[in-house]
């Protein structure tokens, strides 16, 4: 069982991490695809240890996966659009 502290660490060092990205030399879209990765991970862990969703059943998670989907799909069915304008 992980602990609220242990959690709270994690959370520190990805900010951390998320503010040394910017620090090294890669490409802005780089940088933003990892910094939306930790943000992902970031909120997981918020959600499941913060809003006590750890003993939920797992259909919890089926429906929360979709709206993801979604938004996953829609930013790739717009990608054209900002990338050609």
């Amino acid at each position: 069982m992980t602990s609220p502290l242990a959690v709270w660490v994690w959370l520190v060092v990805l900010v951390g991490a998320g503010l040394a990205l910017f620090l090294l030399p890669l490409s802005h879209e780089l940088i933003t695809a990892i910094l939306m990765g930790i943000a992902a991970v970031k909120a997981f862990l918020v959600a499941r240890h913060y809003m006590h969703l750890k003993g939920q059943p797992a259909m919890l998670y089926a429906v929360a996966l979709v709206p993801v989907v979604l938004a996953i799909v829609l930013g790739v069915v717009l990608l054209p659009d900002v990338a050609y304008r």
